[in-house]
């Protein structure tokens, strides 16, 4: 995210992570509300993966109950609204017992980025692909409607459309 703010010279949008805490939903949650008491965010947007995480529903139950927090979802992982970059796909991973994340990624991810891992940096191969995915990850979320969320689907074009809309804003302000 550091990487795309930075690309679109949003220096306004302040990108925070817990570094202390694990990656479960409700970890995210609790550490958005407390960032809230200290800052006067506009809106703060919480990033999570659906995955096997058992804190997901309780999490979700308390973004409704604050209305300056929103989720960005991906299910199964992140590592899938970096697929919708190079392919559209809605298929379910994980099914074979796996941890979904790795599925995706050691099977379709890898296809495009051989040297990719968590701390993998991101540059114009899959920046120059913005656009298609934020169509796919569009395309993605309706098809996951219909099937009650239970397909792939991100939200993550709902953020970078937020990131470019600041970009906008930024570039407009400069006229």
């Amino acid at each position: 995210m550091t990487t795309l703010r930075d690309n679109l010279k949003i220096p306004n949008a302040h990108i925070k992570t817990d570094n202390n805490s694990d990656s479960a939903p409700i970890s995210v949650v609790e550490y958005a509300e407390g960032q809230n008491k200290t800052n006067t965010y506009d809106s703060t947007y919480c990033v999570f993966d659906k995955d096997t995480h058992t804190s997901f529903n309780q999490a979700i139950s308390k973004i409704k109950n604050n209305r300056k927090l929103i989720h960005i979802i991906s299910n199964p992982c992140f590592e899938y609204w970096i697929l919708l970059h190079f392919e559209y796909t809605t298929k379910s991973f994980g099914q074979s017992g796996n941890s979904p994340c790795q599925e995706l990624t050691d099977h379709c991810l890898k296809k495009y980025l051989q040297n990719y891992c968590k701390s993998y940096k991101f540059d114009d191969k899959v920046n120059s692909k913005i656009k298609t995915a934020i169509e796919n990850a569009k395309k993605a979320y309706k098809d996951a409607e219909k099937d009650d969320f239970k397909s792939s689907y991100t939200e993550m074009h709902i953020l970078v459309n937020k990131f470019l809309d600041l970009q906008k804003n930024i570039l407009n302000q400069g006229k």
